[in-house]
């Protein structure tokens, strides 16, 4: 990188003339920081100021403003040219004595770019084209510049990424650059990330050093020619080339999905954004989307052809024809939250599905088993249904339990053959049912699954529980699945972050293997349209950066990844309007995921908040999003007073003479009590496998009720009708 020459010829045209003027000093200074350009003018003698105007002119060729800040007062008038690589600025204070100052030493001016090419950036203040003028009670000061030459010690790493086609390590014209795959530059005192663009190309301006680059593959299905390189940074003049080149290891498409929904307002139409890709390295044939739609959710439209909607299943569904490697897209689904059936602060979750959802050359430690769970709010009973959907039986038992509300009242474990089921079904009684599921040892993906079902049946009270869905992961790593489960609201804050999950009732909660899933959301309300967003978020150093994985937005973006871990995202040519004009057109958001550092100690803190800038105003401070790693912290209160005769079964029923109990693998020998309706006890004994039978052929006919307990556990209760 050459020398940035600052120019500054200072004329000074006042209104008012004077033998004598005092003596203001800028300072225009630069250096890199976390690989971008950082300027900014310090000054000196900065007191009782009521006036300035500059301009300040870079090589647009070279460097592109990302966004920047006047640390004085209300701007009377700003004029941003960024095409035509200027910004201009006049204050004045306004009415007399409304005055400013700095200290010396503060910035009056800061600015951060980005760098697109080589060559010198020439970030100077133009007074060829401008007057610099800063006025003193209304006099006319003098200007000293110092430092008017900067020289920027580092140089710049660009390449490309590239699909190696033909196999043989060696750039060829038809090599197809790869998006989105991440760069990592790591010396002695910076680690530096980036991610390839659409053309597959990456940038990086570095300090001087030495640097290990490595590029990390989306996935299993490709390996490189070179994971890593070693450069060395000797001096601002530095522009190294360099190229990762990626193979197919196997032929087979790796299919993801996310949906996301920036808010669900009740009565109000809402959209949710479904994104995409083939991640892997073959095509996806006949590739589709399937949304399912939260049965409290009114269809409005789809924003692609060809889509069609199943009215009583609530399923979208999108063809996607022959997907290509490396090929992504989206669309969006309009809804309305339904007045009727729901209540404020219900929970709306609506799953996507893309296929093929091939498991090619996985783990070789995983047998092959994979466990899905189907939740159902059925008349008077919450049913789950746990099914082996894999391709083989199930080699070892996988644990569940089952939580009501906040507290965990039900554990057992399940062993299944291939496409065997299990159910387990409960009172429908206005709690809120989730279970947690163990996948197959050496899954795969996310080791565990889990489903909430919220607003089946009524409490004493004649209402249901809320706010319970979010306060646990849905485990839904898996690439080729996602739900968004999100409480309705009536009104919002417009410019905010979220997270979920949202931790355990108030604590905040989280265990050290749940992931976490962040939502920014942003609204222009201002006056005017906004041509450019730019969110900014420090990542807490309890995340794995490794595993960010950017999800779906409202417009097309850019990002970026800085060695200070703060994660860039850039909406360019926006044009959001300001809410006064088009209120639903002036919302957007961003939304990723990332995991946890393996091993986060009890007690760690993970803080998160982001600063959102439209055009090139003062950025705009989210609210702090707070989660506190800890273990053991979910009630236990094991009883299955709730739980249905679906553990077992009972049959026939209506019985008149013998009725046999379905016993389950799991259960050896089980104690049964069977109850009047007065709650007097009319019989006890124990049934087995061997011994399934109970005679009730001597007891008068009636509704009765058997429940049954393995040892001191209660295993619920089942009406029993006594009928000849």
């Amino acid at each position: 990188m050459k020398n940035i020459l600052v120019i500054c010829c200072i004329l000074m045209q006042a209104t008012f003339a004077f033998s004598q003027c005092d003596t203001i000093r800028l300072d225009l200074v630069s250096q890199i920081e976390f690989g971008e350009l950082r300027t900014e003018v310090q000054v000196e003698n900065f007191n009782n100021i009521s006036a300035v105007q500059m301009q300040i002119g870079w090589d647009k060729e070279v460097v592109r403003l990302k966004n920047y800040a006047f640390n004085i007062g209300v701007e009377n008038q700003l004029t941003v040219n960024e095409s035509e690589d200027w910004i201009r600025f006049i204050f004045v204070t306004g009415t007399f004595p409304s005055i400013e100052f700095l200290q010396d030493g503060e910035s009056l001016f800061d600015a951060y770019f980005e760098v697109i090419g080589t060559g010198d950036p020439s970030v100077m203040i133009q007074e060829s084209f401008f007057d610099t003028e800063i006025v003193i009670l209304n006099e006319v000061a003098c200007v000293e510049l110092s430092n008017n030459t900067v020289v920027v010690e580092g140089g710049q790493m660009t390449g490309s990424v590239l699909n190696d086609l033909n196999a043989d390590c060696n750039i060829d014209s038809d090599d197809l650059g790869l998006s989105g795959w991440l760069v990592t530059f790591v010396s002695e005192n910076d680690e530096i990330f980036r991610t390839t663009n659409e053309a597959g190309e990456y940038s990086a301006l570095l300090p001087i050093g030495n640097y290990d680059v490595t590029l990390q593959a989306p996935n299993h299905t490709w390996e490189m020619c070179q994971e890593s390189f070693n450069i060395s940074v000797t001096s601002n003049e530095d522009v190294i080339e360099q190229s990762f080149l990626a193979q197919s290891l196997i032929d087979c498409p790796l299919m993801l999905v996310d949906i996301y929904t920036p808010r669900l307002r009740r009565c109000f139409e809402n959209v949710y954004f479904v994104e995409w890709a083939n991640e892997g390295s073959g095509i996806a044939e006949d590739g589709s989307v399937v949304v399912k739609l939260d049965s409290n959710l009114d269809y409005v439209s789809t924003s692609v052809g060809g889509a069609t909607y199943d009215a009583v299943n609530h399923v979208v569904t999108v063809e996607l024809g022959d997907v290509e490697s490396n090929a992504r897209g989206k669309f969006h689904v309009k809804v309305v939250v339904n007045c009727d059936d729901t209540v404020l602060g219900q929970s709306h979750c609506t799953t996507a599905n893309v296929y093929p959802n091939a498991r090619c050359s996985m783990d070789p430690d995983w047998s092959g088993a994979e466990l899905s769970i189907e939740g159902i709010c059925e008349g008077d009973s919450i049913r789950f249904i746990i099914t082996n959907v894999g391709d083989v039986a199930m080699d070892q038992t996988s644990g569940f339990i089952v939580v009501e509300d906040h507290v965990m009242r039900f554990e057992d474990e399940v062993q299944l053959d291939q496409s065997e089921e299990f159910e387990i079904a409960f009172e429908a009684n206005g709690s809120t049912y989730r279970i947690i599921l163990e996948q197959p040892s050496d899954f795969p993906f996310e080791d565990m699954i889990s489903q909430a079902i919220e607003a089946c049946g009524e409490n004493s009270e004649g209402t249901f529980s809320i706010g319970y869905v979010t306060m646990f992961s849905d485990f839904d790593a898996n690439p080729f699945y996602d739900i968004s489960c999100m409480q309705n609201v009536g009104s919002y804050d417009p410019n905010d972050k979220q997270a979920w999950p949202s931790g355990y009732q108030d604590t905040d909660l989280i265990e050290n293997y749940v992931g976490l899933d962040y939502m920014i959301r942003f609204q222009n309300t201002g006056t005017d349209t906004a041509f450019t967003v730019v969110v900014t978020d420090k990542i807490s150093e309890h995340l794995d950066m490794s595993t960010l994985r950017i999800g779906s937005a409202s417009h097309d973006y850019t990002y970026s990844l800085e060695a200070d871990r703060t994660l860039t995202f850039r909406f360019d040519n926006i044009l959001l309007p300001d809410s006064t004009i088009n209120e639903p057109a002036s919302n957007g958001f961003v939304a990723f995921t990332i995991q946890q550092k393996e091993d986060n100690a009890d007690g760690t803190i993970i803080d998160n908040e982001a600063n959102i800038y439209f055009d090139f105003n003062d950025p705009i401070l989210t609210n702090l999003v707070r989660r506190e790693v800890g273990s053991n912290f979910v009630e236990i209160l094991l009883s299955n007073e709730n739980l249905l005769s679906d553990i077992y079964g009972i049959y026939p029923n209506p019985v008149s003479e013998i009725i046999a109990v379905n016993i389950p693998d799991s259960y050896q020998d089980l104690r049964f009590e069977l109850y009047d309706v007065d709650a007097k006890i009319v019989r006890t004994g124990r049934v087995n496998e061997l011994d399934p039978k109970v005679d009730v052929s001597n007891i008068s006919n009636g509704l009765y009720i058997m429940r049954l307990y393995s040892d001191d556990v209660d295993l619920g209760s089942q009406k029993v009708i006594v009928l000849r």
